[in-house]
């Protein structure tokens, strides 16, 4: 059954018997006009080893005067980060392109063998459930149909298995995801409680278990509250001023290697906060943004 507003000329409707269960699918096609189509498109910064190449040559070429002559740090940051996004709008330009429809590469003889041995089942499957007529050889010639199926059905997936494996550029993801794929799913496995043992005594009844669970979260903001009253609150001193200008007189100020060491250290990722400079970008411009940093 299929509910809509929609005018019966509008839509399409089928029943599809796939074999798969001993349910039938439906499928329904609405037939609209759409004029005014939607096209979707992607906005994203241009990256590769040219236009990151060009960025570090326009961040050798500045003297980065605007962020050393400020007066503090907040003016510093504006400054540089100006210099930064307007070498990056130069370098790496926006630019809006429309995702690629993905092209899937499919076998025209394997694609008919598997609709043929689909169309084979189906017609035995039907001969076996009709009423009066399905006999115990019907049956068998229907089991047969089935296994001839999902026999090819394993041995298509085993060669797009091969084939996916045989890609150098994912082998080991690849192999991973094979593996993952078929092994089997212990996280749909339930784990029911037989038995709880509370204090002295050992519950085995399914609602027992459940209500004194119930009982016990039930009541744990109070038991929480009540353990909180019995604790008595440990207050840490608080530093006193001259501690903390203390603290202050011991940081030292960095310097050209200590920087150029952090920025190494981090992890390559295109990834980007709101400034867009991510730490792969960082690192191809390590040696030209030292200056302004340190």
């Amino acid at each position: 059954m299929i509910a809509t507003n929609l005018m019966q000329t509008d839509i399409d409707t089928a029943v599809l018997v796939t074999g798969l269960s001993d349910h039938t699918g439906q499928i329904c096609t609405v037939n609209l006009d759409c004029d005014n189509a939607v096209t979707l498109s992607i906005t994203r910064r241009h990256y590769n080893a040219q236009n990151l190449d060009k960025l570090k040559i326009l961040l050798a070429r500045e003297t980065w005067e605007s962020v050393t002559n400020t007066q503090n740090a907040d003016q510093a940051y504006t400054e540089f980060n100006k210099i930064l996004q307007e070498a990056l709008d130069t370098a790496c330009p926006v630019v809006t392109s429309r995702p690629k429809k993905r092209k899937i590469h499919t076998n025209q003889d394997q694609d008919r063998e598997l609709l043929r041995l689909k169309g084979a089942y189906i017609t035995a499957l039907n001969k076996s459930t009709l009423i009066g007529t399905g006999t115990e050889e019907n049956k068998k010639q229907t089991n047969a149909r089935k296994k001839e199926y999902d026999l090819y059905l394993k041995h298509l997936r085993k060669e797009a298995a091969i084939t996916y494996i045989e890609n150098p550029e994912n082998q080991t993801r690849a192999v991973w995801q094979i593996i993952n794929n078929n092994r089997c799913n212990t996280k749909s496995q339930k784990h029911h409680i037989k038995s709880l043992d509370i204090e002295d005594k050992t519950l085995t009844d399914p609602q027992n278990i459940a209500e004194h669970i119930n009982h016990f979260f039930a009541n744990a903001a109070e038991r929480v509250l009540l353990n909180s009253k019995q604790v008595p609150l440990k207050l840490y001193p608080t530093l006193p001023e001259n501690r903390f200008r203390s603290l202050e007189t011991d940081l030292t100020p960095t310097n050209r290697v200590e920087v150029d060491k952090t920025i190494s250290c981090l992890k390559s990722k295109p990834s980007s906060g709101i400034d867009e400079i991510s730490s792969t970008i960082l690192k191809h411009c390590k040696n030209e943004v030292l200056t302004p940093i340190v």
